[in-house]
């Protein structure tokens, strides 16, 4: 190719512009053009047109730059004086007149005229795209082959037939610690310890070069660079690679394996060396294995005992009832754990205390049962004699006047005396077992506790403890003292108390405290105690919520119990909302409440409040409006949840006392000197009115308008006392205007108001999607066992790996042994509080970077700010699965997807027709009871059922309706629902009418 340019540049100086030289390309192989010196194309022979599928006329006169691609187009040295000539191998992209890319390679010369003078070039080109196609693919599988065998889990090599190593993967390298090039030139025998057999075979392979074996399995010892040795499993075949065969040998490390071999044997060793009765039986019951201890013991051998059923040790003690319980235990893969009275094989007697196991398969199946059974013979004999000792101690300790019980060391009442059970009104059998805070007021039985620990701790007794008890006759004084419970080894297993009631001794002891005193306490306490009051009812209120909200997720839907669930939370939140009142009230009595500013979305945060408003007011037949000038700005800096709160409770008030007309919120602004505005919202209503005496006493705590009206509409009158304390917080006033029958208006002035630039508030709307967690660790503090639960039941289907402590030691120990991904900490717990925890945890350089969000009933500002300095989040109780699944996903890594997901569709085409199989008439009966009570669960329902329908029957506008509903119920989006349905109303009518 090269001479033929050559040739042809020099020929085509004497000749150019003759039919010859048209002649002379055409009979080239290459595709070949020539251009002059602005590179348009003068000649182009019939390969080139081919390649580059233009015409002849399309092409001549052209510039040549029309099928050339970049980097090329920029890249051209033709022209260029730079680029030395000629240019030679190329390889470059061409674009062919219908688009497609082609790859070439081209040889490029400048034509000179007889003065040397450069007045054109000439380019050969062929096509090679099919060559690098192929040679991309060759690529491709190599990279494939290697990243297969890099990443296998075993050793991987091959060997030649002369023994040489070819092929040496990751995991090799490993095993043996020689690196690739290393393992080249290492013969066979310096990785393997190879028996005579295998060194002859393999010999014969490298003499004849023929296969060598395949599908073989041995267990061999390898050697490692290091010297030492390990067992392997090799599996060996032979491959024909290039017409020679090649030994392929798959190698996996059996250590473990070997050692749990070993293990097995040591711990049959240590079965039949056992000190207790072992049994293990087949699924059915029938005896398989016994060890020497129960040969012993009952006097059957092995050998009679195999295939025998257990019950030949069945004495009669115990009833069918008994032993039909034990197998439905043990059958459904439960422990059973019980005492047994069997008999030997000479008819003897004998007590068994057992532990029955089931023992089941890779896929979960029961195959067998483990009996361990310990002889209590001598235990029982004795515990017969300590019963008949301790009937006549406690007849000795009945007769005492004094209060004389004996708890362990976990709190329950083991025994107590008479006159114990007569002040308790109860029976001394019902006593036992129970705990003080079973029978005390929480805050006493924790004073008792406290005591008894402090006893079993030291070891040391505690005398003259004055302390109050809560009686069936009424709270008493008791001087108590109370002594370590030591058993026949010195150790302490409990507390023994001896109080005597000394009521009349300290009521007049109380008689003389200062009436004044008492009152400055309880003012001084009240603030404490409605904050402490948040937290002892928002615990229990997080297991109530909690558990129905879990509750709801595992119920079908369309049940009455589903409505019954939803009265709970709904409830539930009500409940809190009333504490919440009552707090905020507490906080700005006490001047602990602070407001927060913050840029918020104005046109958001109006749309939310219309669209919750709107349901309820449509629901009376009223007509509520909310209108908001084009010159507000979008976002302004406010406290969002106070401002929330105030126009919640206005409008809130007026849907309550509104029965007829309208509500209308009117929002306007009044620009001021300082760049900034006052906001002005105004609730206006059409209700029944507030008289001119109530108007001042409105705006007072637990105040209201008069008894009947309580009565009517209830309350607890805190609403509006809050409201005008807030907007006061806020730089605002609220002014009121009414008129008694006729209606009333609220409006509220913020002053100052800030405008800033809009914010994006991008935030995961859990209603709108699914969230998955990527089967990250949770570590859950909580010392409650329910609110563990509750967490656990909220996050269970989020394939999150959830493990618990239950008190702050315990929860530094397993953050340091587990490395959780994330920590959901209690803070109020017994021997290490949470925040502690997490101190420690933070100081830690390698568990620092683990997120710690916090729960916590508490309203104490100390408390939170204190969370906020040591915790990352935090959650208040009672915690919504919604707000702790969203918290999570601010740390964990997680997926999200649409709630609504429309299912694959049929193979018929989709149609916007109604079919006529679908029963129009019920659908419109549907769609009405829908129009007449528009309830966001009975939306959703018909929604799903539409989405059915449209699958079923491939209806396009069906399945577009029921998604779009879907949307609408999940963001509350009241108006568009109502035309949807109006929609879809009026289409099934015209159906109806054809």
């Amino acid at each position: 190719m090269e001479n033929i340019i050559g040739k042809y540049t020099c020929l085509f100086n004497e000749i150019s512009g003759n039919s010859f030289s048209e002649t002379l390309l055409d009979l080239i192989p290459s595709g070949v053009f020539v251009v002059d010196i602005n590179k348009n194309v003068q000649l182009i022979n019939k390969r080139a047109l081919e390649i580059i599928g233009y015409t002849q006329a399309e092409i001549i006169g052209n510039s040549c730059l029309i099928f050339a691609n970049s980097p090329c187009r920029e890249e051209c040295g033709l022209m260029n004086p730079n680029f030395k000539k000629p240019i030679f191998n190329k390889i470059c992209t061409i674009i062919s007149k219908n688009g497609e890319a082609k790859t070439i390679r081209k040889n490029v010369n400048c034509i000179l005229d007889k003065d040397g003078k450069i007045v054109g070039g000439i380019e050969s080109f062929e096509d090679i795209s099919a060559q690098q196609e192929l040679e991309n693919k060759f690529n491709e599988n190599e990279e494939i082959l290697k990243n297969i065998t890099s990443s296998a889990h075993d050793a991987i090599i091959v060997i030649d037939r002369y023994g040489k190593i070819i092929l040496w993967n990751n995991k090799a390298e490993k095993y043996f610690g020689y690196t690739f090039q290393e393992a080249l030139s290492l013969p066979i025998n310096k990785i393997f310890l190879f028996s005579r057999a295998h060194l002859s075979a393999f010999a014969e392979f490298k003499r004849n070069g023929e296969k060598y074996t395949d599908g073989l399995n041995y267990e061999l010892t390898a050697l490692r660079k290091d010297s030492s040795t390990f067992p392997v499993e090799i599996s060996m075949s032979s491959v024909n690679i290039k017409n020679k065969w090649h030994v392929v040998a798959i190698i996996r490390d059996i250590s473990e394996r070997i050692e749990r071999q070993d293990e097995l044997k040591k711990l049959t060793k240590a079965l039949e060396n056992a000190s207790s009765s072992i049994v293990v039986t087949d699924k059915e019951g029938n005896i398989e294995y016994v060890n020497t201890y129960f040969e012993k013991l009952t006097g059957y051998t092995k050998e009679e005992a195999k295939g025998k059923n257990p019950r030949i040790l069945k004495s009669g003690y115990s009833n069918d009832e008994f032993y039909k319980n034990l197998w439905n235990t043990v059958i459904k893969g439960d422990d059973w754990k019980g005492e047994f009275k069997n008999i030997k094989k000479n008819g003897d007697i004998y007590w068994e205390n057992a532990s029955i196991t089931s023992i089941k398969n890779d896929k979960n199946e029961i195959t067998h049962f483990i009996a361990v059974k310990e002889d209590i013979t001598e235990r029982k004999k004795n515990e017969q004699i300590l019963s008949q000792l301790q009937e006549e101690l406690q007849v000795i300790i009945d007769n005492i006047p004094a209060l004389i019980y004996y708890k362990d060391t976990e709190n329950r009442f083991v025994r107590a005396n008479k006159a114990f059970a007569d002040i308790m009104h109860v029976k001394k059998e019902e006593l036992e077992g129970k705990s003080s805070f079973e029978l005390f007021p929480k805050e006493q039985a924790e004073l008792y506790w406290k005591d008894d620990k402090e006893v079993i701790e030291t070891g040391v007794g505690k005398t003259t403890i004055i302390e109050q008890m809560n009686s069936a006759i009424g709270t008493r004084w008791m001087e108590t003292d109370k002594i370590p419970y030591r058993n026949s080894n010195g150790e302490i297993v409990g507390v023994i108390g001896f109080s005597v009631d000394i009521t009349d001794r300290k009521l007049n002891d109380e008689a003389l405290k200062d009436a004044v005193e008492k009152a400055n306490a309880a003012n001084k306490s009240k603030s404490e105690f409605l904050a402490n009051m948040s937290h002892e009812i928002r615990t229990p209120m997080n297991a109530v919520i909690g558990f129905a909200q879990i509750l709801k997720k595992r119920l079908p839907e369309n049940t009455n119990v589903d409505d019954y669930v939803n009265g709970i939370i709904n409830s539930g939140n009500s409940l809190l909302s009333l504490i919440n009142d009552i707090l905020d009230l507490s906080k700005i009595e006490s001047n602990k409440m602070e407001i927060h500013y913050e840029p918020i979305m104005v046109y958001d945060f109006i749309n939310n409040i219309e669209q919750i408003f709107k349901l309820r007011c449509e629901s009376k037949g009223i007509t509520f409006i909310i209108n908001i000038p084009s010159s507000f700005p979008e976002s302004i800096l406010i406290d969002e949840t106070r401002l929330r709160q105030v126009l919640f409770n206005l409008i809130g008030n007026a849907v309550k006392f509104t029965h007829t007309g309208s509500i209308q919120v009117d929002i306007s602004i009044t620009e001021n000197k300082q760049s900034k505005f006052d906001a002005i919202f105004e609730v206006r209503d059409t209700g029944i009115g507030i008289s001119l005496d109530d108007s001042e006493r409105i705006f007072q705590a637990f105040q209201q308008q008069s008894n009947a009206i309580t009565k009517q509409y209830g309350g607890t009158g805190l609403g509006l006392a809050i409201t005008k304390r807030l907007v006061e917080m806020m730089n605002g006033e609220i002014m009121l205007k009414s008129v008694l029958g006729k209606g009333s208006s609220f409006k509220v002035k913020l002053k100052n108001i800030q405008a800033v630039k809009s914010v994006n508030q991008s935030k995961i709307n859990f209603h709108d999607f699914v969230i998955r967690f990527e089967n990250q660790k949770i570590l859950l503090v909580e010392d409650s066992t329910v609110n563990r639960e509750v967490v656990k039941g909220l996050l269970e289907n989020y394939n999150l790996n959830i493990i618990e402590a239950v008190n702050g030691i315990e929860a530094v120990e397993k953050t340091i042994a587990e490395n959780p991904d994330l920590i959901l900490m209690d803070i109020h717990m017994p021997e290490k509080d949470g925040i502690t925890a997490s101190k420690e945890i933070k100081i830690s350089h390698k568990l620092n970077q683990i997120p710690i969000i916090a729960l916590t009933a508490s309203s104490f500002k100390n408390e939170i700010d204190s969370i906020n300095e040591n915790c990352d989040g935090f959650l208040k109780k009672p915690i919504m699965e919604q707000d702790l699944v969203t918290e999570l996903a601010r740390f964990l890594n997680h997926s999200k997807k649409d709630k609504i997901q429309t299912k694959e569709k049929t193979h018929q085409p989709l149609h916007d027709s109604i079919p006529k199989e679908l029963d129009v008439t019920s659908l419109l009966k549907t769609v009405t009871e829908i129009k007449s009570r528009l309830s966001i669960n009975k939306v959703k329902q018909f929604s799903d059922e539409i989405l059915k329908l449209g699958h079923l029957h491939s209806v396009n506008c069906l399945i577009e309706l029921g998604t779009q509903l879907s949307l609408a119920c999940n963001s509350i989006n009241i108006l568009q629902i109502k035309q949807l349905v109006s929609d879809f109303e009026k289409k099934l009518n015209q159906k109806l009418n054809e």
